[in-house]
């Protein structure tokens, strides 16, 4: 028995008071007792003796979610009443009607398992007390017969299915104070409060007629039937997609369902792959302490630009972890990577200039051999810092390079010399924006005639940003540089069409417009490869013969219905792409939402193009036939092989792509569950028009769900691309026109 004699508080009490003699008032249920200080010679506190450890029982199986004892606390029989005690009372000997000692004044949640359990204090291990839908539970799926055990009435409850237990719970009456009544009734308290009005508690009640779940008054005292097994508190989450999303930061936030004020902490995990999701890593926003509100906010800093994102949110609850869904989210970049166009010539232009975002900007002013685009310095020196050489394509220095990777590099001056092959047309007003500059069309007989690029006359700025020549110039840095590496080369563009040839000092602030540095290839435009800019045209094609694998493209259409694998995953893969003969085979190529392949895939034969539209990049130019497609007329998995067959979701692709492990075979991926079974995605490139590029080497497989991160980016919708060069697998944005393969799944 611990004992705490507080002999100081005497202490204090006479010299606080003790010349004026004040009295010392205890406050009892009934009385008061008045006493002076100089009556008291000591005051002491004492725990109450505890009561006897009660006999633990036995686990009965009824064929329910936890196990049933098979007598009550305190008793030593099936037949016996045991402990009758006030809900959240540990000490199991508090007979007051002052609801503040059970357990407390207001209290803010369930007892199930925590501290006040008197159950689980009292046999330890996973005893506790019973839930409200436990207490349902037994009452619904037992068979309950009345009847008499040593002269106690009660209900023997039986398991339901074979081999299953019984137990029984006795009448046991209630007590208020010292008084025991309704000795024909039994009652049993749960451990959950009345969240409806929290001066009662969840309590089953008995008779020789009926059993229900009540509310009671906390203070009554009731009898304890415990149970046993893990207590699972019922807590989710439910992550918001990611908003205020700019170049570096980001507000993520949330909603709480369930029991959330159980929680202990709570928070966000962010990382730019699943792995990275680890409650013991860093990259996390934590709060302390229970949820004070069902909804939840964070804004996460100081994230790199331009890069893609994985979160989840958390809270821990009993020493484990409740997730929500994990959610994605892209960061602005001041580089947003532009399309590629073939022109004809030794390498394919941008579409836009550095810091643009169309082709209707001038996009930024840079340094020469600045790779951060945001060097201001007016001393050359600070520039292309340990350069040596006289062009820095592709390097380090490169600003396109850095910026925009893969291929990507700042022209030569004999590439801008060989634009003077193609087509030019000076233009005052270019679509109605009042920028001046140069429609370049494809060179003449090389079949790119129809493709073209602006380049502004966006003049320079200087070192401290003034403006000079725009709408008057289109000046841009070359690669090149003088050998004293003081000194760099841009051009001028002027009518003729002719290319100008200057120099200036590194610290002068010029316009930049990329090239893709590989040979042409007779295709229409271009995409990015490896990335999620959606493309107008192409890169080198895989062969002469599209479609190579389940008939040609849109040859033999002969539709072969294939079969379900379990990975274990939400949905079953098919085991072939839809209009493949085999798991190897290519099979078609469609459009997104189109359901027949096709000769060539352009914005102008897209089916759901509206009529007069000439931006394929908007929106706009679209019919709107919904953001999930699954299991409509436009899931062409769900028309051509019927059933419960459709196009699998961006979710549901994600889930492939975390869950099983991806090896490159012969031509394309396998991916192989933990259960062992497998299937095969092969490489089957997609078309562009009507030229098939990277078979073999990469694949696009569509989803059914549009690209929702932005309304403007309805014009794309969302795929799986695969990459061999650099064993990638992920989800990217791209222009619905385009003809990919579809690997249909299944619902289980």
């Amino acid at each position: 028995m611990k004992r705490f004699i507080f002999s100081t508080l005497l202490l204090l009490l006479c010299v606080a008071y003790g010349h004026a003699q004040q009295k010392v008032y205890i406050h009892l249920n009934d009385s008061t007792i008045a006493l002076y200080v100089w009556q008291i010679d000591s005051i002491t506190f004492t725990e109450d003796e505890p009561l006897t450890p009660p006999s633990k029982a036995e686990q009965v199986d009824l064929g329910l979610s936890v196990k049933w004892a098979n007598f009550n606390l305190g008793a030593e029989t099936e037949s016996g009443v045991g402990y009758l005690v006030g809900w959240g009372d540990i000490t199991g000997r508090n007979h007051s009607s002052n609801k503040k000692y059970f357990p407390v004044e207001k209290p803010t949640g369930h007892i199930v398992a925590d501290k006040f359990d008197i159950a689980k204090k009292m046999w330890g291990d996973l005893w506790r007390l019973p839930t409200q839908d436990e207490i349902q539970e037994l009452i619904d799926s037992c068979d309950w017969v009345w009847e008499t055990v040593d002269g106690v009435g009660g209900y023997r409850v039986t398991g339901k299915a074979e081999g299953t237990g019984n137990i029984f719970l006795p009448v046991t009456g209630q007590r208020y104070e010292e008084t025991i009544s309704e000795e024909g009734l039994g009652y049993y308290w749960s451990g959950m409060l009345n969240t409806e009005n929290i001066d009662e508690a969840i309590a089953l009640n008995l008779s020789d007629t009926e059993k229900k779940v009540l509310a009671l008054q906390r203070y009554l005292g009731l009898a304890i039937r415990p149970v046993y097994g893990d207590y699972i508190i019922p807590v989710s989450i439910k992550l918001n997609e990611a908003t205020d999303i700019n170049y570096t930061n980001v507000v993520v936030s949330g909603t709480f369902e369930g029991d959330y004020q159980y929680a202990t902490s709570y928070g966000v995990l962010y990382g730019k792959t699943v792995e990275e999701l680890d409650i013991e890593g860093s990259s996390k926003k934590e709060t302390e302490g229970a949820p004070t509100s069902k909804t939840f906010s964070y804004e996460l800093k100081f994230l790199e630009e331009a890069a893609t994102y994985y979160y989840v949110a958390y809270a821990k609850v009993n020493d484990s972890y409740v997730y929500s869904d994990t959610l994605t989210f892209t960061l602005l970049s001041h580089f947003p990577v532009a399309e590629y166009v073939d022109l004809g010539l030794s390498v394919k232009w941008a579409s836009w200039n550095m810091g643009a975002s169309s082709d209707e900007e001038v996009g930024g002013y840079y340094g020469w051999g600045d790779a951060t685009g945001t060097l201001k310095s007016r001393y050359n020196n600070e520039y292309a810092v340990g350069n040596t050489k006289t062009d820095i394509a592709g390097t380090k220095y490169d600003l396109a390079h850095v910026k925009w990777g893969g291929k990507w590099r700042m022209p030569t001056q004999a590439e801008f010399e060989e634009l003077m092959q193609c087509t030019w047309k000076f233009t005052s007003n270019y679509k109605g924006t009042g920028i001046k500059g140069y429609i370049i069309s494809g060179k003449p007989g090389s079949g790119m005639e129809n493709n073209s690029i602006f380049m502004p006359r966006a003049g320079v700025q200087t070192y401290n940003g003034v403006s000079q020549y725009y709408n008057t110039d289109a000046d841009y840095w070359t690669s090149e540089c003088q050998s004293d590496n003081v000194k760099a080369y841009f051009v001028t563009l002027v009518t003729g069409p002719n290319v100008q040839k200057h120099t200036s000092d590194k610290n002068q602030q010029v316009p930049i417009r990329p090239v893709y540095a590989e040979a042409t290839s007779g295709g229409s435009g271009g995409d990015t490869p490896g990335g999620d800019t959606p493309g107008t045209g192409g890169d080198t094609p895989g062969g002469d013969t599209p479609g190579t694998g389940g008939g040609d493209n849109p040859g033999d259409q002969t539709i072969t219905v294939g079969k379900a694998v379990d990975l274990g995953l939400s949905v079953k893969w098919a085991d072939m792409n839809v209009g493949a003969k085999t798991s190897t085979d290519y099979g078609y190529y469609y459009a997104w939402g189109e359901t027949e392949p096709k000769d060539s895939y352009t914005f102008d034969n897209y089916q759901y193009k509206i009529d007069g539209a000439t931006d394929y990049n908007v929106q706009e130019s679209y019919m709107e036939i919904g953001t999930d497609i699954k299991n409509t007329n436009y899931d062409v998995a769900h028309v051509k092989w019927g059933g419960k067959w459709r196009m699998p979701t961006e979710k549901e692709i994600f889930e492939l792509i975390n869950n099983c492990t991806w090896t490159w075979e012969d031509g394309g991926y396998r991916v192989t569950a933990t259960n062992g079974k497998s299937i095969f995605l092969p490489a089957t490139g997609y078309y562009n028009g009507s030229s098939l590029y990277f078979d073999y080497t990469q694949a696009r497989y569509w989803s059914s769900d549009v690209n929702v991160y932005k309304d403007s980016y309805h014009a794309w919708a969302r795929a799986i691309s695969l990459v061999k060069s650099t064993d990638s697998h992920f989800m990217g944005s791209y222009v619905r026109t385009l003809g990919c393969a579809i690997r249909p799944v299944q619902d289980k």
